[in-house]
């Protein structure tokens, strides 16, 4: 019997890290302040420092935040950014194995849906996804966006297995009480 396989994408299957930094650095520039590099601006995102506060002690005015911060968010999913994910080493050998004798869904929170099937087919991956669920980030709590996602497009989800790399995938998965794994990449 197959199982069925829930895979978040960000940081689960691909690696932001680029685009993100690459954002970041051209977003301190039109403020006209210095970026953090790559490895400090990581250390920062990993110990959960919100990106307003990343501006601010990069040097950008209280004031100039808001701005920024809805700048940003327009471009985390714009093609042109897009193209700087690359795939965690192997994932394609493991969801081409797993995809064989299982059902797998990937669930993501994005608003652009245009923009993700293409960098889905450009990454090579689409087509191990029977289906692929995709939402505008929710507010609170953040989980339940992709536990709405779940319940709109499958009635029988037991025996399944949910694949994240935070909390808010950890809690979907425990919701329905299925397998849940936790990625650190």
């Amino acid at each position: 019997m197959q199982k069925l396989i829930f895979f978040d994408l960000d940081g689960t299957i691909i690696n932001p890290s680029k685009r993100y930094h690459v954002i970041h650095a051209e977003i301190c520039s039109s403020l006209g302040i210095k970026p953090f590099g790559i490895d400090e601006y990581w250390e920062y995102k990993r110990n959960k420092l919100p990106e307003s506060e990343l501006l601010i002690r990069c040097g950008a005015n209280h004031f100039e935040i808001d701005g920024a911060i809805n700048e940003r968010s327009l471009m985390l999913e714009d093609a042109s950014y897009l193209k700087y994910d690359t795939l965690h080493n192997e994932i394609d050998g493991v969801l081409n194995l797993l995809a064989k004798k299982n059902e797998l869904v990937l669930i993501t929170f994005r608003s652009k849906r245009k923009e993700l099937e293409v960098q889905l087919k450009y990454l090579g991956i689409k087509d191990y996804f029977t289906k692929v669920l995709s939402t505008k980030p929710t507010r609170t709590p953040k989980y339940m966006g992709k536990v709405r996602l779940i319940e709109e497009n499958y009635q029988y989800i037991d025996n399944s297995i949910f694949f994240g790399d935070t909390e808010v995938d950890i809690l979907t998965g425990k919701y329905f009480k299925m397998t849940t794994v936790a990625c650190n990449n």
